[in-house]
């Protein structure tokens, strides 16, 4: 193979990279396509065992970690960790979320109304995906605007940091929350070379959406995209791998909608 198709197929060889959530769901698919495309790969995740299997399926060079993003301490520690042995730290993905949190409703239903929404719910919600993505980017900027030599720094949101969705009011507001942090960030680290953007993603057959999307009558509620499906991890991976790339490197503070067309706004 020429030097010129290596670089175009691996074009983050002699990068490392961290990706939290990267156990199962969309976090493992990005973590494995960056392995692929050359990067060297931590996958961090709270189930560790999950995030050392993914690593080794992933047949490039990748690493498990267990990591509670939740907890700031256990996030500074992995990046200075992964920044010793590997040089330093280029690429930071957090794709660490969840959509609800238990108790269920009065009907038994998941997606509990902001009325019955109670405190510790509420709280984790928010703690996974808003206050541990906080922790994970502050780690990660930190470490690559005191190395001096830029890097890239992606969050996966969602269309429900716009767009209320009834019953998943946490989420919104921690999808919205992350959004800001997103653009907040960007405008903090530019002059060093450090970029952030976000990936949001519609609704992407995953398991955390298999109990929505399995619902034969929940499911006939949801119309599709217009381009005629729901997304697909690979889908997500790639514009993930997008904007951590060469390709994107006069981007910033932007959030990419990958939802097959239903943002429009």
């Amino acid at each position: 193979m020429s030097s010129a198709n290596e670089a175009a197929t691996r074009p983050l060889d002699e990068k490392t990279a961290i990706v939290v959530g990267a156990a199962g769901g969309i976090g493992r698919n990005i973590a494995a396509l960056l392995a692929e495309r050359g990067a060297t790969v931590v996958f961090a995740d709270r189930d560790e065992a999950g995030a050392r299997a993914a690593a080794a399926e992933s047949g490039g060079r990748a690493t498990g970690a267990g990591l509670d993003a939740t907890d700031s301490a256990q996030c500074d520690a992995l990046v200075a960790k992964t920044a010793a042995e590997h040089g330093g730290l280029d690429l930071l993905v957090y794709a660490a979320g969840i959509m609800t949190a238990r108790p269920a409703g009065p009907d038994g239903e998941v997606f509990v109304p902001l009325l019955d929404q109670d405190d510790d719910g509420w709280r984790h919600v928010l703690d996974v995906n808003l206050t541990g993505g906080f922790y994970t980017l502050r780690a990660g900027a930190r470490a690559m605007v005191e190395a001096g030599r830029g890097g890239s720094i992606v969050a996966l949101t969602s269309g429900g940091a716009v767009r209320p969705l009834v019953g998943r009011g946490p989420y919104c507001v921690s999808k919205a929350g992350l959004a800001m942090l997103v653009k907040s960030l960007a405008d903090e680290v530019a002059s060093a070379g450090v970029r952030v953007n976000a990936v949001a993603p519609g609704i992407t057959e995953t398991p955390m959406t298999a109990e929505l999307l399995n619902d034969p009558v929940r499911s006939a509620a949801l119309p599709l995209p217009p381009l005629g499906r729901h997304g697909k991890p690979d889908d997500i991976a790639s514009a993930v791998a997008f904007l951590l790339g060469p390709e994107s490197a006069f981007i910033s503070g932007k959030t990419l909608y990958v939802d097959g067309g239903v943002f429009n706004g």
